[in-house]
């Protein structure tokens, strides 16, 4: 699915909202 929202998480990554595939996907930032 496509990401519907982006939040900061406490370690500086990115947290990214899937809604169309019911979950939520963590991307981690160098």
């Amino acid at each position: 699915g496509l990401p519907i929202g982006l939040a900061a998480a406490p370690d500086g990554g990115l947290w990214v909202t899937d809604a169309a595939n019911g979950r939520v996907m963590f991307f981690a930032m160098p």
